[in-house]
């Protein structure tokens, strides 16, 4: 019986996963060496959410998020710009939204003179929904329900009078 439920739940693991477009990724970086994989953002904001794990090798390995035109400097090794950079570790994970419609590429890189490392890696993308309102809206919806409020009582009342007065 255990085994039964220890397969629909590996099974619906595998098929979560696959539906959030998320996969465990393994690459092996030597010194110095690096991987990307490019994200393209049309809709505005995405969440991008990285997170790695060295399974072998020491913690010299970092993640970053880097827009496209800061990725050429980085190939040649000159500083450049990332949106959002993890430190260098055994372990790490790095959430970001995305504000800017663009190209961008996630990197995940090995330092140069370091041993080779092993690392497990995963990028989820999701779309973000606003879940809170500016400050001006915030005002101007409380300043219009305060009015809407006061104009309801005051023409209740007018009404009430009226009909008590007679």
């Amino acid at each position: 019986m255990m085994g039964v439920v220890r397969l629909t739940l590996a099974i619906f693991a595998a098929c979560s996963a696959i539906a959030s477009g998320a996969q465990d990724t393994k690459v092996l970086l030597t010194a110095g060496d690096y991987r990307w994989v490019p994200i393209e953002v049309t809709d505005t904001p995405v969440r991008a959410d990285v997170s790695y794990q060295v399974e072998s090798g020491e913690g010299s390995v970092h993640v970053e998020i880097v827009p496209e035109d800061a990725f050429r400097p980085m190939q040649r090794g000159q500083s450049h710009e990332a949106v959002a950079a993890t430190a260098s570790g055994l372990s790490g994970g790095l959430g970001q939204i995305l504000n800017s419609p663009g190209l961008y590429r996630v990197v995940i890189a090995n330092r140069k003179g370091a041993r080779p490392a092993l690392v497990t890696w995963r990028i989820t993308t999701e779309s973000v929904t606003a879940t809170e309102l500016t400050p001006r809206r915030r005002l101007v919806t409380i300043v219009v329900s305060f009015a809407l409020f006061f104009v309801l009582s005051g023409f209740s009342g007018w009404r009430l009078r009226k009909a008590a007065n007679r």
